[in-house]
């Protein structure tokens, strides 16, 4: 322990404030993000409405993941990132008091605008680092984020068991809060020398740039990663409870198991990812990381579904920060926030289209969802493999120009 603290004070102090506030605000966050499905459900609602709440909360992330990187852009990263964490309070006071439907759903609204502080901060943990080891932290806060998710959703279920799931939604409250204020805390950046207009890079024209191929890539590996998180978080749930019975604990342990897996292994794939290159091994985790999600559809007991999600985590989501990384050095510094925001857009349409969709197949047949959902992992990594291929080639930011000589190509 003595020998984390030290690791902890030797680093910068920006990183340093970053990483408490993604204990305090994943730990808030995690108390009760597992209890939305089981919740509506006990407010009498069927897969089809609760399919209908994560179509609302994605379409309206489509919008606020793009307006959030914009505005990340123009008016700094903090001050959205602070008023995304007071939107996510105000969804788990809506919860904390919810009834019916109604409330339910709007719920979802204010979930989605949440998602405005998406961009900013993605974009502000990748400025903590360089490109020699931005792998590496997004490592480090995948790991603590993951820690939060170890005991904090137990914990939520088992306040859900005992005093009723409102007040699950309300012990996150303070949390959240205090993860607000602790975002006044980071340092700012270092002012740039912004370019003349006419001088300035749009997001599009990045696209065009010299990592073109790999962003374009990415951004159609999210499309059908969304489609991945709606079948997850929507289908699974209801998958454990109606064919296990389990209750809120039960359900919430779904995010224990993948926080345990994602926990022990996310530094160590940001340092390979890093070492010997984030598409190479990204690809390689990705692929090795669906092959525990073959047999979740025959599973006999809970344990194994939760050994499932535990062991695809513990390779699969190693994968995550390389990927991140390579998001964030895909495109010019300057519009990286508005990019990352269109990442996050094309996650919410698939998010959405996927929960609306899944949500009815399931009302038809149990196995369909899961059918669509191996359909879309064989798709998602045909194109993990294409990325892989591309950044094999070539490096992501491309050496100055030389005259006389060629410009060096790094693996």
């Amino acid at each position: 322990m003595k020998h984390w603290f030290q690791r902890l004070r030797s680093m910068p102090k920006g990183l340093r404030i970053y990483i408490i506030y993604s204990l305090v605000a994943g730990t808030g966050v995690s108390l009760y993000a597992g209890l939305v499905t089981p919740f509506g459900r006990s407010l009498g609602l069927g897969p089809s409405t609760i399919g209908l709440y994560f179509t609302v909360f994605s379409l309206v992330s489509v919008v606020a993941s793009f307006a959030g990187g914009l505005l990340g852009d123009r008016l700094g990263h903090k001050k959205i990132m602070t008023f995304g964490r007071a939107l996510w309070a105000l969804q788990a006071l809506f919860f904390a008091v919810s009834r019916d439907w109604k409330l339910f759903i709007l719920s979802a609204v204010v979930r989605g605008m949440v998602d405005l502080m998406m961009a900013p901060s993605m974009a502000m943990a990748g400025s903590l680092a360089s490109d020699s080891n931005r792998a590496t932290v997004f490592g480090v806060l995948a790991m603590v984020q993951s820690a939060t998710g170890v005991l904090a959703p137990i914990a939520g279920g088992a306040i859900a068991d005992r005093f009723g799931p409102r007040v699950a939604f309300a012990s996150a409250i303070p949390l959240i809060l205090i993860a607000a204020y602790l975002i006044s805390t980071f340092p700012e950046p270092e002012k740039k020398v912004r370019r003349p207009r006419a001088a300035r890079v749009p997001v599009v024209d990045a696209l065009r740039g010299p990592a073109g191929g790999v962003a374009r890539l990415m951004l159609l590996f999210m499309l059908f990663n969304g489609i991945h998180n709606a079948i997850l978080n929507l289908v699974i749930p209801l998958f454990v409870q109606d064919r296990f019975g389990v209750a809120y604990t039960g359900v919430s342990a779904l995010s224990t198991a993948s926080s345990l897996g994602t926990m022990a292994t996310s530094i160590l794939g940001g340092r390979l990812a890093d070492r010997y290159g984030k598409g190479r091994i990204g690809a390689t985790l990705i692929v090795m990381g669906s092959i525990p999600m073959l047999p979740m559809a025959f599973a006999t007991s809970v344990s194994q579904i939760y050994l499932i999600f535990f062991l695809s985590c513990l390779v699969g989501n190693a994968a995550s920060p390389g990927l991140q990384a390579l998001v964030v050095e895909s495109v010019p510094e300057e519009v990286r926030a508005s990019f990352i925001g269109l990442f996050g857009a094309l996650f919410g349409v698939s998010y959405a289209a996927a929960s609306a969709v899944v949500g009815r197949l399931y009302s038809v047949n149990q196995m369909l969802p899961f059918a669509a959902f191996y359909v879309n992992m064989f798709l998602s990594t045909v194109v993990i493999l294409m990325v892989a291929r591309t950044t094999r080639s070539k490096s992501l930011v491309p050496a100055p120009a030389r005259p006389q000589t060629a410009p060096k190509i790094s693996r």
